[in-house]
């Protein structure tokens, strides 16, 4: 949750007639003289007289002091000695100094809301007014960059008497938050140790244990939140539930979370319902609609995480217009038109799905063209560029997505380095590998994906080792794991292939043992059951194969019959249908093998009419008429084996003229010309031996830019073979 806390209003001086500031200058002038400084003020040329001048001249732009001068200026006022001249510049001394630490601050921080913003600038404000010699020391260190610095002896200050020093404890825990998560976290625990949290402070102490991975602290301290909170604090009630619900989700506890959710939003719609007028509100109600929607589409339930989000989208663009340059409601409408496309995503609709992220996109460009420093609108702009590379990646535009998914990793490298204790971070960058990977396994280049996905592992494997309950991090190890297996089974490494794969298994069985309710973890099971089962094939164990096959279509059926209208799930089944028909072939089960083959057929071409600019489903199309045509090839139906061949062969050719620089493509194009070898060399030898002689030709092409990888040396090898057998 994002609160707002009003900001309080920062003194103002009046002016006075000429005469009276002439007697005032002349009178500090000399005061400073006797006290000592007033060489240092004529030296640097920018003393009181300067100020006293400037509140005169150039309405409080000079307000500069010294050490010294700002020491006797606090005297005087703890004496109440103060002129209306020397309040004045006091007052504007120490606003000037607010503004320059927090933006300084602001620059620093790794993404603050309005309400993370108001706080930071009430603790500033207090430590600039109430602050003693060492604290006015931190807040210059802060204003010059180096806010750690200023920070550590901050809290040297708090150690010093701790005990009478919890108003500058809790001062140090805001100045640090979103900057130094170290320093912030250690000050909110002594505070809670002490006893001394209110809720706000365990708020952000939940916050600061959930961005640690400390998920079991995070849910101690919100369960206590909640039973210390009045139920008159809606808003506080309805912050700790959503937080909660978070925790909850980390831990794939869906039911839970779920549950949490509904309670923020009954209580968001209560205050939104008592005054439509209040846009915090409004936008709390947008934040727990969002939260729910998020847990529906982790349940499956694409529909009502549609219309969760939809409404919270409703909302967010009447705040969005009724104020553009209010940036928290622009990144807000953002993650909106983020979560919407992620369902058309979902449910096939790359079109509707580009236009919600480029309109997102867009957003996050401006935000982070207007402050490169904001690190929160970084990782923003980072992840329009991951979802606008996925749609290119789908759509088959491999170029395209690698110039995504390259910029967007540049940014999370950045923002990784900066600070490597931010699991979030670092959690980014992995994803961003993984992305990177898979193209680069796409592009033929096994090596250079070999190497980031073992990048990409072993930031999943630090972050699943700090703590083993957050169920994100173990979804993304096993996921991280059978990427790896994939290219260790490509390169011929069936052993490492096998434990890679075994290792993603255990994990998501885990988890879906955890929450069976979860239908991403179902899902990534069944994809750990395919995998398993094309090592067990491809090792010549059809039996262990043909049992990792059914599990996994068992999940696939049942997903699909929950959500007919997820492609996802539709498609993942034509992949279980295949597989199976692949194991009812080798064991001489025609008839077996092609109803499980026609049944995947129907599936893949309700898919691919759908949108025929989805690559994806067009490749799986193709690859659904070879598997056809093979069967009706065996059976001798060689007409009927023809009109899939060459079916398998028209989509190939347009994928691959799509794309040359797409390996995958160019190797379905070859395969596709060899079946039309396999069909016609005992019928028509010189058709066989032209088609032949197509196939060699982008064969060839492919293993000299990649003469190393053992997939394409072995097709060759075939390939050759087979022209030598046709023309002797």
């Amino acid at each position: 949750m994002s609160e707002q806390i009003p900001a309080q209003a920062s003194s103002s001086s009046n002016q006075s007639p000429m005469g009276f500031w002439a007697k005032i200058i002349a009178l500090v002038a000399g005061i400073a003289a006797v006290i000592g400084y007033y060489d240092d003020i004529k030296n640097k040329g920018k003393g009181i007289v300067c100020d006293l001048q400037a509140v005169v001249s150039v309405g409080l732009e000079c307000t500069k002091i010294s050490k010294a001068e700002l020491e006797w200026l606090e005297k005087l006022e703890q004496q109440g000695k103060l002129s209306e001249a020397q309040l004045g510049l006091l007052d504007t001394y120490r606003h000037k100094r607010t503004t320059e630490v927090l933006a300084k601050l602001e620059k620093l921080s790794k993404g603050w809301s309005a309400e993370d913003k108001s706080r930071t600038e009430q603790a500033v404000r207090e430590t600039v007014e109430q602050g003693n010699t060492q604290e006015q020391q931190a807040l210059e260190l802060i204003a010059q960059g180096d806010a750690q610095a200023g920070f550590d002896l901050l809290a040297k200050e708090v150690e010093q008497g701790l005990a009478t020093n919890i108003d500058k404890l809790r001062r140090l825990a805001k100045l640090s938050y979103g900057v130094s998560v170290d320093t912030s976290l250690n000050a909110y625990q002594k505070l809670y140790n002490l006893g001394e949290a209110t809720h706000w402070d365990r708020i952000y102490l939940i916050r600061l244990f959930q961005s640690y991975g400390f998920t079991d602290k995070a849910m101690l301290v919100a369960n206590e939140a909640l039973a210390l909170i009045p139920d008159s604090e809606l808003r506080l009630k309805t912050a700790v539930q959503n937080e909660l619900g978070d925790i909850q989700t980390l831990k794939g506890d869906l039911a839970s979370a779920e549950s949490s959710y509904k309670v923020a939003l009954k209580l968001a719609q209560s205050m939104a319902e008592r005054d439509t007028g209040n846009s915090e509100w409004q936008r709390d109600l947008s934040l727990s609609l969002n939260n729910l929607g998020g847990i529906q589409k982790q349940k499956g339930d694409l529909n009502g995480a549609e219309q969760s989000y939809l409404a919270a989208l409703k909302i967010r663009q009447t705040l969005a217009e009724r104020d553009p340059s209010n940036s928290l409601w622009q990144r807000d409408l953002s993650l909106s038109l983020n979560n919407l496309g992620d369902i058309e995503k979902q449910k096939g609709d790359l079109s509707g799905a580009e236009q919600s992220y480029l309109a997102a996109l867009k957003i996050r460009q401006t935000l982070a063209k207007s402050d490169p420093s904001n690190s929160q609108w970084q990782r923003d702009l980072s992840v329009s560029l991951n979802n606008l590379g996925d749609i290119e990646k789908q759509k088959g535009d491999l170029s395209g997505a690698e110039q995504s998914y390259l910029a967007a990793l540049k940014i999370r490298q950045t923002l990784a380095k900066s600070d490597p204790s931010n699991s979030q971070w670092q959690r980014d960058l992995s994803l961003s590998l993984d992305n990177l990977g898979g193209i680069q396994k796409k592009k033929g280049d096994l090596s250079g994906s070999e190497q980031s996905y073992l990048a990409a592992m072993s930031i999943a494997e630090k972050l699943a080792e700090r703590d083993p309950s957050n169920s994100q991090w173990q979804r993304d190890l096993s996921l991280s794991l059978n990427n790896l297996g994939g290219i260790q089974k490509q390169k011929g490494d069936l052993s490492g292939a096998v434990q890679s794969y075994l290792a993603a298994l255990r994990i998501s069985e885990k988890l879906t043992e955890r929450d069976p309710s979860n239908s991403q973890w179902q899902r990534d099971l069944s994809i750990s059951l395919d995998n398993l089962g094309d090592i067990e094939k491809q090792k010549g164990d059809l039996s262990g194969a043909e049992q990792s096959y059914l599990a996994a279509m068992s999940i696939a059926e049942k997903l699909a019959e929950r959500d007919p209208s997820s492609s996802e799930w539709q498609r993942d089944l034509s992949i279980s249908l295949n597989n199976l028909g692949d194991i009812e072939k080798q064991k001489g089960d025609l008839s077996g093998a092609e109803q499980s083959y026609l049944a995947a057929l129907k599936i893949r071409q309700t898919l691919a009419k759908s949108d025929p600019s989805n690559s994806q489903w067009q490749r799986d199309l193709s690859l659904s008429f070879e598997r056809l045509g093979n069967i009706k090839l065996k059976r001798g139906d060689l007409v009927s084996a023809e009109q899939s061949f060459h079916a398998r062969l028209e989509i190939a050719q347009r994928l691959a003229e799509r794309d040359p620089s797409n390996s995958e493509w160019q190797r379905d194009l070859y395969a596709a010309y060899y079946h039309i070898v396999l069909l016609n060399q005992g019928e028509d030898k010189e058709k066989a031996i032209n088609e032949l002689n197509k196939a060699i030709e982008v064969s060839d092409k492919l293993l000299q830019k990649y003469p190393h990888a053992p997939q394409f040396v072995t097709d060759s090898e075939t390939l050759y073979s087979l022209k030598r057998e046709l023309v002797q």
